[in-house]
């Protein structure tokens, strides 16, 4: 679970939740020009089927408008626990995220 406030003093602009029950980090966040939130990070979740079973992390990439709508959601898992730690967004609205995939980088290699 995270809650999110983004404030732009003097006053808040919203507050909103995001996740459900699972645990969840926030690795990265920015708000660009036009106001638009943009969070990276991972969650939690237990997985029993085969050939993965126990807890895994996934990342995942949200983008929020101005008045906090969900614009974007995506995960990001290749196969084991993927966290996010960073996030950048350009001029272009382009998101660059740094991922850590323990098992999908042990597969790549």
């Amino acid at each position: 679970m995270a809650i999110c406030s983004i404030v732009a003093l003097p006053a808040t602009e919203f507050t909103t939740y995001i996740g459900n029950a699972s645990d969840h980090y926030v690795g990265g966040l920015v708000v660009d020009a036009a106001g638009n939130t943009f969070i990276a990070g991972s969650r939690v979740y237990a997985q029993g089927a085969f050939p993965y079973s126990g807890t895994f992390a996934e990342a995942f990439v949200k983008k929020l408008d101005s008045t906090g709508k969900t614009v974007l959601f995506t995960i990001l898992n290749g196969g084991g626990s993927d966290t996010a730690n960073a996030l950048a967004v350009d001029a272009a609205g382009n998101i660059y995220i740094a991922e850590i995939g323990r098992a999908s980088c042990r597969e790549r290699v």
